[in-house]
């Protein structure tokens, strides 16, 4: 495939026509010619020029009950005809035909039952480390956790894992102290150079670090890279160096202008499904091309309105995009202007729930939500433990000064060598002191104490 992008107003119908002969189906089109099916596909050419292939998918109405019955017949069991006919078994399951189609088959023994205490304690001492219980023995592994048994059958295993708060600052920067780049040390300790991400003490510790970037990235390279995707988020993902250095440089906007614009979860664009029967169905999506093949796949379990109606009348819908991608918030605004635009015109609307869900369980947390949330608390601790996502939204924008003025500030005590000792004294061992003062702890462990105040034995 050639990855040089072509001119605007370079994909004609003709020329779109001549790319889609050299394929036999539609996926192999969109697979090895993304551009040109993209095009074809917003143009509405593609049933023209795409007469020629093989339609894998079933007319609808295809799979009856004795269709059905006559591909459950080629399998022995239930796993099987699902995994090697699923558009037969989905539908059977739908319409409720399974239990007679399946009267053949053999039914699997139930496996639940077999791994007691001893043959997971069995199969535990085959293994070195939990995680390599894990992995080889999953089953095993999942019947000693949920019925509490870990421990004791994993007596004999070799402790890999770092005690809680293992990484404090100091420790990271004398690792990092080690490495000459970024990436070494990421290979050295992922959980190390997560913690240091995690806490914004990346330029502290890694300021000694060469950054290859600048030599290896030049905009030639980042351009070549980028021409392999159609969206940034898959550039990022599978060239992140190059698509670092883009951004520092400013490169990004010149070098991913052939991509497809894409929302995100503040933006969404509003559209509908049209039929000719005046039925119309308006939502809000932040990726359009995956949400209208999720609107027009009518093999799926949880079939959308808009393959319903497909399905009832045998009618196709006219897709069309009724805004660019703007503002959640004035999205779902513009959703409801829509829906009551179609109304007035006397359309019957497909839409199962009101207006204004923007999916993916996700509420806009902006500054008056965060401060109506912080409200409801006493304290900030309260306040993060009860509502994390708003805590760290509004940490994030640095808003929580203001709206939690009205919370109590609780005494913080000043952990130096006396008060640390003090309350070392209090515990019987170095875990107890870190669970049950974990303020004390960490200064006592940055500070190198904790061996004067629990010496090993």
């Amino acid at each position: 495939m050639n990855n040089k992008r072509k001119p605007r107003g370079y994909w004609t119908f003709e020329r779109c026509k001549e790319e889609a002969l050299k394929y036999k189906t539609k996926s192999e089109f969109k697979k090895y010619s993304y551009s040109t099916y993209t095009i074809s596909l917003k143009n509405k050419w593609l049933n023209k020029i795409c007469k020629h292939m093989i339609t894998k998918r079933k007319p609808n109405g295809y799979w009856t009950f004795e269709r059905c019955k006559e591909i459950a017949l080629l399998y022995r069991t239930r796993k099987e005809f699902k995994e090697k006919s699923v558009s037969a078994h989905d539908i059977a399951e739908r319409n409720g035909w399974l239990n007679e189609i399946c009267q053949h088959m053999i039914r699997l023994q139930n496996k639940k039952n077999i791994w007691n205490k001893n043959k997971c304690k069995e199969k535990a001492l085959l293994c070195q480390t939990r995680n390599e219980f894990r992995k080889k023995y999953s089953t095993a592994y999942n019947a000693a956790r949920k019925n509490k048994w870990l421990n004791e059958i994993c007596s004999h295993m070799i402790e890999i894992q770092k005690p809680h708060k293992y990484w404090a600052f100091n420790k990271i920067k004398e690792l990092a102290m080690t490495c000459n780049t970024k990436k070494e040390f990421k290979e050295k300790s992922s959980a190390a150079y997560t913690i240091m991400l995690k806490n914004k003490w990346t330029n502290k510790i890694c300021s000694h670090m060469k950054n290859l970037w600048e030599k290896k990235w030049t905009f030639e390279k980042c351009k070549e890279k980028a021409l392999k995707y159609n969206i940034k988020s898959e550039f990022r993902k599978n060239y992140e160096g190059a698509y670092d250095a883009a951004f520092r440089n400013d490169w990004l906007n010149e070098i991913c202008s052939h991509m497809i614009l894409m929302g995100n979860k503040n933006k969404r664009l509003i559209y509908a499904f049209e039929f000719s029967d005046n039925y119309v169905y308006i939502g809000l999506t932040f990726n359009s091309e995956k949400r209208k093949y999720q609107h027009l796949d009518l093999n799926t379990k949880k079939i959308s309105p808009v393959a319903k109606h497909i399905i009832k009348t045998g009618l196709q819908p006219e897709y069309k995009e009724l805004t660019n991608y703007i503002e959640v918030s004035e999205a779902q605004k513009m959703e409801e202007y829509y829906v009551n635009k179609y109304k007035n015109n006397n359309w019957n609307l497909l839409n199962r729930y009101k207006t204004g869900a923007i999916g993916g369980n996700n509420k806009k947390w902006y500054y008056e939500t965060c401060k109506l949330e912080a409200s409801k608390y006493k304290s900030r601790s309260e306040f993060q433990k009860k509502s994390n996502t708003a805590y760290n939204v509004a940490y994030k924008n640095k808003w929580l000064d203001k709206i939690c003025q009205h919370m109590k500030i609780l005494w913080r005590k000043k952990w130096n060598y006396e008060n640390c000792k003090i309350e070392a004294l209090k515990h019987n061992s170095r875990s107890e002191f870190n669970k049950k003062a974990s303020g004390a702890y960490d200064t006592a462990y940055n500070n190198k104490w904790l061996d004067e105040f629990f010496p090993k034995k």
